[in-house]
């Protein structure tokens, strides 16, 4: 009867897991850290990722699955990232908040409905298109980011190869 119970609960879970991929925020994480704590130089470290790798600084400001975060240059070295949960006004300004207590995963946040002009294979194969984060192309994966910089729905594992494309 034990392993009965067991196996229905571990069922359970793998279902729930399941399930849970479907918001597109699983692969999204956004970690912090303090640096120097107690001391006047103590500063928060923020990293946003995205299957363990590091969104570009040069994305400067996204909207992600798991919240809305911006790119704040470091003031003392350049291998610090800082990336903050933030939000943009109506008058285009950027607004960052507190990193939460707890480092977030798989937070979620619906986008609005998408469009109803489908996303083509040739932009899903290409990874981004130029949209508005209002109405994102219908079949857009959740997983997807809006680059506000660019007005650009983009494809987090190919945000370099989008970054080049720019500078050609």
């Amino acid at each position: 009867m034990r392993k009965l119970r067991l196996l229905f609960t571990l069922s359970l879970l793998m279902t729930f897991n399941m399930c849970r991929g479907e918001n597109g925020s699983v692969g999204w994480e956004y970690r912090h850290e303090i640096k120097s704590k107690g001391t006047r130089s103590e500063h928060i470290m923020g990293h946003l990722l995205f299957a363990e790798r590091e969104l570009p600084a040069e994305l400067e400001h996204v909207v992600t699955p798991i919240g809305e975060y911006g790119f704040i240059k470091p003031t003392y070295t350049k291998s610090d990232q800082q990336w903050f949960p933030c939000y943009m006004d109506e008058a285009k300004k950027l607004h960052y908040l507190r990193p939460p207590q707890k480092d977030s995963r798989q937070r979620g946040t619906a986008f609005v409905k998408p469009a109803e002009v489908p996303l083509s294979k040739e932009k899903l194969e290409i990874g981004w298109y130029k949209g508005s984060l209002d109405e994102p192309l219908k079949g857009t994966p959740s997983h997807w980011l809006f680059v506000t910089k660019h007005q650009v729905w983009l494809d987090p594992l190919r945000s370099s190869a989008f970054l080049k494309s720019l500078t050609k």
